[in-house]
């Protein structure tokens, strides 16, 4: 019901603003302006209201000449087929839902609802599917439902949907559905993957029924499975080449074999996983090929060193093939630099392992047999070498230079997003709040260390980042120190 003030009230109250209305007098409906407070705007009922006098005064001379006309026969508002409140269309291809309602008021085009167990109320279209609701009743329906927010909160709107309504969305949303979930298999088919919970909707959406789409499917699974065997081949062969240089890695050499045979199998030419297969097996053989004997020799120089270490020490297997540093080695003594393995054991002690050189109680002795290394297989361990040496050295400058910033330059006090490009230092451990790294910015160089894990004080954080925050120093930029970061990064 609006509270109506009176006009005195009303030009005590200049803020009110005029919005439009429909109210109903005798029967009929008429458009009127409503004076009301800003805040009630938005509002159904306003609690504080003043109709317009001067369109009061011309809905009364409406009625008098209806009532002149209709000799004063009380006026019965008959509602004209298709008048009810439409579904926008922003909603046509929005699934149906089973809803529950009690309907708490009934309006000119809505019912006010409520869903049990909840205190808010839903505005619900009254149309050929609730013209029949009655007020005071709970009722379970099938609906489509909008949701839209303003500055004044958000709203809720349902819209019943007739049987007809029901099953004709059923049709046109299923074939969407089958569309959108297919695309899903489709494209991730072309890395090799079967999305096997896309296949699985598609089964409870009844792809069967659809043979086009089923043909899709078809062709999908056949695209992921010739994907899947070729990354499966690249992926082993990948690893061979990895530890070629160590070692002869057969179980890489059994899968590339599998994948081969299922490409067979499936009609999939494997001709090139296949050579490339052979050719590193060939490169593997050269490499380790014994030196010829020299004549008169028995064969048993080729071989000469004798390795050994143990599980205990922290040390593991030999492979054939590994080229090893001589611990011992001293330049001028005659003795390799490094060695060759050329065969391999491994025993383990269940006890007393200490007297055996385990270097544990129990574990594993490891044993081998090598030749020098050729100068080839030398230089290619002393490139690894000093490549992590490289790597080492970079880690401990990037240590001093982030000493440096924290020592020099100042953490200021607030929440700061530096500005820059931005150089890690560890990247592993950042999404579980930790790592570090720095940020080149045009005014300051900063160097961050992320402090938002478990257990971490993030009372300390000054930095903003996507998780709790991180705590950042700063030193002036100079291109100098810029220069070496981007080096060491």
């Amino acid at each position: 019901m609006i509270n109506i003030l009176y006009l005195a009230k009303a030009r005590i109250s200049p803020k009110m603003v005029p919005v439009r209305r429909t109210v109903t007098r005798d029967g009929t409906t008429f458009p009127t302006t409503v004076w009301v407070l800003p805040e009630e705007a938005e509002q159904e009922n306003p609690k504080h209201a003043q109709f317009d006098i001067f369109e009061e005064q011309k809905i009364n001379e409406q009625l008098d000449e209806l009532k002149r006309k209709k000799n004063a026969t009380p006026v019965v508002k008959i509602e004209k087929e298709g008048a009810f409140t439409p579904i926008p269309n922003t909603l046509k291809d929005a699934p149906a839902k089973q809803v529950t309602f009690a309907i708490m008021s009934k309006g000119q085009k809505w019912f006010k609802g409520k869903a049990p167990g909840k205190s808010y109320e839903v505005d619900i279209a009254i149309n050929e599917a609730s013209s029949g609701y009655e007020v005071g009743k709970q009722y379970s329906f099938s609906a489509v439902t909008d949701y839209s927010v303003s500055k004044y909160g958000s709203k809720t709107t349902v819209y019943p949907l007739s049987a007809k309504e029901v099953e004709s969305r059923k049709g046109t949303l299923n074939t969407k559905e089958l569309e959108r979930w297919l695309g899903y298999v489709e494209e991730k088919a072309t890395s090799g993957y079967l999305y096997a919970n896309g296949v699985e909707k598609l089964r409870e959406l009844h792809i069967e029924d659809h043979p086009e789409l089923a043909a899709r499917l078809k062709e999908a699974r056949t695209v992921a499975k010739k994907a899947g065997l070729k990354a499966d081949a690249e992926k082993w062969l990948g690893y061979i080449k990895e530890n070629l240089s160590k070692y002869w890695y057969r179980n890489g050499e059994a899968s590339v074999l599998e994948a081969i045979g299922a490409m067979d199998k499936a009609g999939i030419d494997s001709s090139k996983y296949r050579d490339e297969l052979n050719s590193l097996k060939e490169k593997f053989e050269e490499r380790t090929k014994p030196a010829p004997k020299k004549e008169g020799s028995t064969g048993l120089s080729e071989a000469p060193f004798h390795l050994r270490r143990g599980s205990g020490y922290g040390e593991h297997e030999y492979s054939i093939g590994e080229v090893i540093r001589n611990r011992s080695y001293k330049e001028g003594d005659g003795s390799p630099k490094y060695y060759t393995v050329t065969s391999a054991i491994k025993r383990y002690f269940r006890e007393d392992g200490m007297s055996f050189g385990v270097g544990d109680e129990s574990g594993y002795v490891y044993a081998a047999s090598a030749r020098a290394a050729t100068p080839e297989e030398t230089a290619i361990e002393e490139e690894k070498r000093a490549k992590k040496e490289v790597a080492k050295q970079k880690v401990v400058d990037r240590e001093n230079i982030a000493k440096l910033i924290r020592d020099t330059g100042d953490r200021p006090d607030g929440s700061f997003t530096p500005e820059g490009e931005m150089r890690y230092i560890n990247s592993d451990s950042i999404v579980y709040g930790g790592g570090s790294w720095f940020v080149l910015g045009p005014e300051w160089i900063w160097y961050v260390k992320n402090n938002g894990g478990d257990g971490d004080n993030w009372g300390n954080n000054n930095i903003k980042t996507g998780g709790a925050g991180a705590i950042g120093w700063r030193v002036p930029a100079t291109p100098e120190l810029a220069e070496k970061i981007i080096k060491l990064t």
